[in-house]
């Protein structure tokens, strides 16, 4: 999804409240989030800034401009439209899918919610839903060990037991589900065949590295599915998915088998225009989590 420049301007406001930078610093920023600006571009967000009436210290660094926001005398004043404004831009923010910016504009909203004097209109200015009871830490160890490739023990707390658990799992990233506000480690259970998803919010710790940089050796397996053209033109497919087969009224994909979660979900997403799905445990799945579906509605529904 195509980054605002709203949002540029605000990752921008974020760097200059925490200490000074040159320009080639910024833009470097930028580029760790995959943002590349031109240097008139990053000047002309500046002087945006300035127009908001934020205090902007220029100073020199080794014959180099540098930049940062006067925290002392900052002068932010958000009136109630402001608000409305700051909590769309959280909205679109959520529908990117990118954690990292998640938690950058948490960060920010920390910063500004200082200049909000309305308890009420604080709280709720503060409010990120899930992403505010996320142990950020902990996600900063995970990533870690993600980079590496590391096999770890984790402390893994069983909800409806109640109880920790420890799990052997080897890492491969940390992300925020597609179909969902909830991030999740994926990787390997020890003597699993295929990626797994654990929810963050349900690893209390690492309790310990078995064994660092581990190469993956998963041999991919691959199943099909069919759905509507209709529903076909409205979606992208996912980079290791294909066409195999398409027609004005279907189409047939096939999708590796590496996420059991993550497919049975976007399947379930799909529905009803799913119109066949390849034999083997992603159908049985699928077919299972609608059968459950089905109960619950019965249950608790129809009359």
């Amino acid at each position: 999804m195509k980054i605002s420049n709203v949002t540029k301007i605000l990752f921008l406001l974020n760097l200059l409240l925490n200490k000074e930078y040159t320009k080639k610093e910024l833009l470097d920023e930028f580029l760790k989030f995959g943002v590349e600006l031109k240097e008139q571009t990053l000047l002309s967000y500046i002087k945006k800034l300035s127009s908001y009436k934020l205090k902007i210290e220029i100073n020199k660094k080794d014959k180099e401009k540098t930049y940062k926001i006067d925290t002392q005398n900052p002068n932010i004043c958000l009136d109630d439209n402001d608000i409305k404004v700051l909590a769309e831009i959280k909205r679109l923010i959520f529908a990117q899918k990118n954690y990292k910016y998640i938690r950058e504009l948490m960060e920010l909203f920390y910063k500004l919610s200082f200049y909000i004097e309305n308890t009420e209109i604080k709280k709720k200015f503060l409010d990120f839903g899930y992403f505010s009871s996320v142990n950020w830490g902990l996600i900063d160890i995970l990533e870690g060990h993600c980079a590496q490739k590391d096999i770890i023990i984790l402390e893994y707390i069983l909800p409806k037991e109640n109880k920790i658990k420890l799990i052997e799992f080897h890492c491969s990233k940390v992300k925020l589900s597609k179909m969902s506000q909830r991030m999740y480690l994926i990787g390997v259970l020890k003597d699993g065949d295929n990626l797994f998803r654990l929810p963050v919010e349900n690893i209390f710790s690492v309790k310990k590295v078995v064994k660092k940089n581990v190469e993956f050796n998963i041999e991919t397996q691959n199943f099909t599915y069919k759905i509507t053209r209709k529903l076909f033109d409205k979606i992208n497919l996912e980079k290791n998915e294909e066409v195999i087969e398409k027609n004005n009224k279907f189409v047939m994909i096939k999708a590796p088998l590496n996420d059991e979660f993550r497919q049975v979900q976007r399947l379930l997403y799909f529905c009803p225009d799913v119109i066949f799905v390849s034999k083997g445990k992603i159908k049985d799945l699928l077919i299972e989590k609608l059968e459950m579906i089905k109960k619950n509605y019965e249950k608790n529904y129809a009359k």
